[in-house]
């Protein structure tokens, strides 16, 4: 009876979940984990659209405006409700403070920061009027310990984490939650050029208590977490998952 019990608390059967930038990496993860437990994703993408019909993908550029709202739009005709939205999709390249200029810090606040504002706005609505629903933003240990020569994506990801406690606040009352995750080092193409990097590689081994940098599939199973019943007295929390590296920061 308990196992049945246990397992039905991350069923997403009959669940409709949105999430942004699920080509690859976390949100590829992410999307995998949610379709699994039952529920039918649709996943947005910038550029390669992914050869994957068990996923619907539409193409968006999370920077325009109109494009969110059209994308939006899209899923609510194609299935008539999003109970789970996933702010996944973000960019990240260096912006040390002499060498930034406002294109670039503009790139990585509207990707990362304003694109998930815009997509809390207009699917916040549809889960208003259902009284139910389940955001989770993918932050970044970023958001929460300063990183050297990264100002833009600092922010960014700062922003989002008071982005998602200032909404679990508003949006209580509507039985709407809203969550952060805030991924360490994780093995995806973002970081790729880091992990090919010995110092940093020997960094991370003598830093990290885990003693190695996470996996995509490490961030989905805390998303599945966030999206389903199991957490349903949990909004308004930053949930850190990376190997243990910020308890002694």
């Amino acid at each position: 009876m308990l196992e049945v019990i246990k397992i039905s608390l991350f069923n997403l059967k009959n669940k409709v979940a949105l999430v942004t930038g699920g080509a690859t990496g976390i949100g590829k993860a992410i999307c995998s984990v949610l379709k699994e437990s039952g529920a039918d994703v649709v996943s947005t993408y910038h550029k390669n659209k992914p050869e994957d019909d068990s996923i619907t993908y539409l193409k968006c550029d999370v920077q325009k405006k109109s494009h969110v709202i059209k994308t939006v739009r899209k899923v609510i005709k194609l299935y008539g409700k999003i109970d789970i939205l996933v702010n996944n999709a973000g960019i990240f390249f260096p912006t040390p403070i002499d060498r930034i200029d406002e294109k670039a810090w503009h790139n990585i606040l509207d990707t990362n920061l304003t694109a998930a504002m815009l997509f809390c706005r207009e699917v916040s609505r549809y889960m208003k009027s259902r009284k139910s629903g389940s955001i989770i933003n993918i932050a970044s240990i970023a958001g929460l310990q300063a990183f050297s020569s990264s100002l833009a994506y600092n922010v960014s990801k700062s922003g989002l984490i008071m982005l998602t406690k200032t909404l679990a606040n508003d949006l209580g009352k509507y039985n709407i939650r809203v969550n952060a995750i805030a991924p360490g080092v994780i093995s995806t193409n973002m970081t790729k050029a880091l992990l090919n990097n010995k110092n940093f590689v020997a960094m991370i081994k003598s830093t990290v208590p885990l003693r190695r940098e996470g996996q995509p599939e490490e961030i989905a199973g805390a998303a599945l977490y966030l999206a389903s019943k199991a957490s349903s007295y949990t909004t308004g929390q930053v949930f850190v998952i990376d190997g243990g590296w910020t308890c002694h920061l």
